[in-house]
């Protein structure tokens, strides 16, 4: 404990046997500020999403950049595409044992705010590609 001591105390000035007791009433300040800021900018992020985003990230992933689930990305893609596709699947003319239920389960509101959101987020970048140069395969 000595030695992670002297290195908590050398990287932040904190001294680790007295707690918080060895900050100064400008660093207490400084760290509340940066505690308030961090927790208005959550609150921020997590009032501008629409209600049942939840659901949709648990597949298309916590931005709308596709899943794990093989779920395709939703960020960036039109709004209107976005909008057709959750009404195709709650009247049924699109079927998916996922999505039906899910979009039925949605009102025409619901859809059309989740479908603006996903539209407003930045499209995912696609992960570089080994061998891959200005859009030409190298041959090996």
């Amino acid at each position: 404990m000595a030695e992670g001591g002297a290195l908590l105390r050398r990287y932040t000035g904190l001294n680790p046997y007295r707690g918080f007791e060895s900050l100064s009433l400008r660093q207490i300040s400084s760290l509340k500020l940066l505690l308030f800021l961090a927790g208005l900018l959550f609150a921020v992020d997590a009032a501008s999403q629409p209600a049942g985003v939840e659901n949709c990230a648990r597949c298309h992933g916590a931005r709308g950049e596709g899943g794990l689930t093989g779920a395709p990305p939703l960020a960036g893609l039109p709004m209107d595409y976005l909008a057709r596709q959750l009404a195709a699947y709650a009247d049924g003319r699109r079927q998916h044992s996922v999505m039906t239920p899910i979009a039925r389960g949605l009102s025409p509101e619901e859809r059309e705010a989740l479908a603006a959101y996903y539209a407003r987020l930045p499209a995912p970048t696609p992960p570089p590609q080994i061998g891959k140069v200005a859009g030409v395969i190298k041959k090996a």
